[in-house]
């Protein structure tokens, strides 16, 4: 369900399969560069336009510390892309119940240098 405040100040709301959702994000997508089915199924542009220019990753997580540990789904995929581009400003999103006090960290593993929780922020030692 998507929902609006609604321009009488009265929440509306409306039912949406995923379906719907990924065939019109696909569709709005498509509109911009063909997309092709990559690793796992996942569409992808068929030529992307990389720059390097990005400023900042906005990173989400299952579970972060306060100094900047994350909790992923265990894929590395974000890891990869954040060494990839060390220079660039990492912030981890979260409700605030997701932040707990130790998560183990591998090698690999990337911390952020800000995490904004619905209720807090924390800013790493950067």
């Amino acid at each position: 369900i998507i929902y609006t405040s609604g321009t009488s100040g009265n929440p509306k709301g409306v039912v949406l399969s995923h379906g719907g959702i990924l065939s019109n994000c696909e569709g709005a997508i498509e509109l911009l560069e063909p997309l092709i089915k990559k690793k796992n199924g996942i569409l992808e542009p068929q030529n992307p336009d990389i720059k390097n220019d990005t400023e900042v990753f906005i990173v989400p997580g299952l579970g972060f510390t306060k100094s900047g540990s994350r909790l992923g789904r265990g894929s590395g995929h974000y890891d990869k892309l954040l060494n990839e581009n060390p220079s660039v400003l990492k912030i981890g999103v979260c409700h605030d119940f997701q932040i707990v006090d130790y998560i183990p960290e591998e090698e690999h593993d990337v911390s952020m240098d800000y995490v904004f929780t619905d209720k807090n922020y924390y800013k790493s030692a950067i």
